[in-house]
């Protein structure tokens, strides 16, 4: 291959389509800003940009336009992409924080999976080994035998007594076990019964138990405890008696009325015939004896014998020989006895006072 070398034109033009050189050294490329570009618009002009300091790169004119040759310095492995960290390109294999999300395919987040699963429920999941309830399902897997029955149609459980355990004799028109009429035992270790109302509908209750607890506190209430009971003295009316809650005493009403379990009404009498009053925690009398009185020494009501200074309008202290009881005008106290009145002056006197 021969080399024509124009020095008029700075061109170099091989007698074949291809320039090899062929040597062990390099190709030293023209070099500068990009002031410096000759010829500035001429297609396949190839040079180094050096307008960055520390930062050259190869650059192209192609297509109108000067563009950077990219340059990696990292050895690519399967599936990296080109990707510029700020001052080079680099081969890396990129996640999908390089990547910006779309309208539509959108990352997960909690967030995101939380707003969407509440608007889901088992309609939206498909039915497995684990069977949904259907009424249905649980009616057919429920049977019985014997004394018992049920309808898988109606889900009713009967009691059919095909075994004649109970009777109901025409005399009382009560059902009974089999054998007669004698009453009915129940034996369990242990008896809740949960309900919002339970009734007993008996003549006679037998608590064997000698304390009767009623209530709860578990939590604060504000309910009155105690004993409602129903009378009718022509009309029918409920009674209570036991602790009344706002008071914080033991009270009995009769024609009560009950407003949340807290109870008003007329206060009932007690018949105190069999007590004491010695059992009053402000009395101190045991010793009392017939024509007593009761007089409160300031911490005790105490037996005592009355006198005429515990009058509150007489001031008898102190009286002498022969005194009586005058009235001064505000209270009764000691003065001399009417003296040198004659007969006659006396029944004068006994007439004018209507004697």
């Amino acid at each position: 291959m021969s080399v024509n070398i124009d020095h008029q034109k700075n061109s170099i033009t091989p007698s074949t389509t291809t320039l090899d050189i062929d040597t062990t050294g390099s190709l030293v490329l023209p070099r500068g800003n990009i002031n410096q570009r000759f010829p500035s618009t001429k297609e396949g002009a190839f040079r180094v940009n050096t307008e960055t300091s520390s930062n050259y790169y190869p650059e192209i004119y192609l297509n109108s336009s000067w563009n950077e040759v990219i340059q990696v310095s990292e050895t690519p492995g399967s599936g990296y992409f080109i990707k510029h960290n700020g001052t080079k390109w680099k081969a890396v294999a990129i996640t999908t924080d390089d990547v910006p999300e779309g309208n539509y395919n959108l990352y997960f987040t909690t967030t995101r999976a939380n707003a969407w699963l509440a608007t889901k429920d088992t309609g939206n999941l498909a039915e497995g080994s684990n069977l949904y309830f259907t009424e249905a399902r649980a009616r057919a897997s429920i049977s019985a035998t014997g004394d018992i029955s049920y309808d898988t149609s109606t889900g009713v459980i009967s009691f059919n007594n095909t075994s004649n355990y109970v009777t109901k004799p025409e005399a009382d028109g009560y059902y009974h076990p089999k054998g007669g009429t004698s009453s009915l035992d129940f034996i369990a270790r242990d008896l809740t019964i949960h309900g919002t109302s339970t009734v007993i509908n008996s003549t006679i209750v037998t608590i064997a138990d000698p304390v009767f607890a009623i209530g709860q506190n578990t939590v604060a209430q504000s309910k009155d405890r105690g004993i409602e009971f129903k009378y009718n003295d022509g009309t029918a009316k409920i009674g209570f008696f036991g602790q009344d809650f706002g008071l914080g005493e033991f009270s009995f009403f009769l024609d009560a009325v009950n407003v949340s379990e807290n109870y008003s009404g007329t206060i009932g009498g007690f018949n105190l015939s069999g007590t004491s009053v010695n059992r009053l925690s402000d009395f101190s009398a045991s010793d009392a004896v017939a024509n007593d009185f009761l007089k409160f020494d300031g911490t005790y009501w105490k037996k005592t014998e009355i006198n005429l200074n515990d009058l509150t309008d007489v001031s008898a202290a102190s009286p002498t020989t022969d005194q009586v009881l005058k009235y001064d005008g505000n209270n009764w106290a000691p003065a001399a006895d009417l003296t040198g009145i004659s007969e006659g002056d006396a029944i004068a006197f006994a007439i004018a006072l209507g004697g």
